[in-house]
């Protein structure tokens, strides 16, 4: 999964406050995610935003269609990537790697 490293100028710009729009995503010392999709009481819970890219090994889609199987048809229905993403980093059993982007 990328995500973008240097995401606090340009949310400032785009939002003033970039806790208006922006979620948690938090990464373990080992540069796996620790936590996603939440909202941040501070830009401190924010080491950068998703980008929306992401790439699935077999063991991780695996999880994701597991976690998915055990959820109601209406929850499934309204689960978004980073809802899932978290459920996959609660369960402990694959880890999700993360890849800064620096575009300057």
């Amino acid at each position: 999964m990328t995500y973008d490293s240097n995401w606090l100028d340009l949310w400032k710009k785009r939002f003033g406050d970039p806790l208006l729009d922006v979620k948690t995503f938090r990464l373990n010392p080992d540069q796996t995610l620790a936590e996603i999709g939440n909202k941040p009481v501070s830009v401190n819970k924010v080491q950068g935003p998703y980008m929306g890219l992401l790439l699935y090994r077999p063991e991780g889609w695996a999880e994701v269609l597991r976690i998915r199987a055990q959820m109601t048809p209406s929850e499934s229905d309204r689960m978004h990537m980073t809802g899932t993403l978290q459920k996959v980093i609660e369960a402990g059993v694959v880890p999700v790697k993360v890849v800064p982007y620096d575009a300057e």
